[in-house]
């Protein structure tokens, strides 16, 4: 999923830095002060926005996060993650005294539990 996310972000800032070449180029030929100034605040914002994405990906990638489908904070740290396990704070399925304690591991139907 990181790597996904990095490939998508890699071709937005492609996509923009693009934009910023024609524009300028377009802004120069027109001779458009504005069309120009946009070339120019898009090529730098998309160049920056290239080297971060850069740099923590390579970061995410050293970690060992592109060896897994999510990262490795992700099954831990997000309120859905611990759910089955009853690491976090949030509600736990699988703890004593919840929806699995109850009855519904024995069959019996979520309004009729069984005590």
């Amino acid at each position: 999923m990181i790597m996904y996310t990095m490939h998508i972000g890699i071709a937005l800032y492609a996509i923009g830095f693009a934009a910023g070449l024609v524009a300028l180029h377009y802004g120069e030929a027109l001779k458009a002060k504005l069309i120009k100034w946009a070339g120019w605040f898009l090529t730098v914002v998309s160049a920056l926005g290239f080297l971060c994405i850069l740099y923590y990906s390579s970061a995410y990638f050293f970690s060992g996060s592109f060896k897994q489908a999510y990262g490795p904070a992700m099954a831990h740290n997000c309120p859905m993650g611990g759910m089955m396990n009853g690491t976090n704070d949030g509600s736990h399925m699988m703890n004593n005294g919840t929806m699995m304690e109850n009855g519904m591991m024995n069959g019996a139907t979520a309004n009729h539990t069984q005590k």
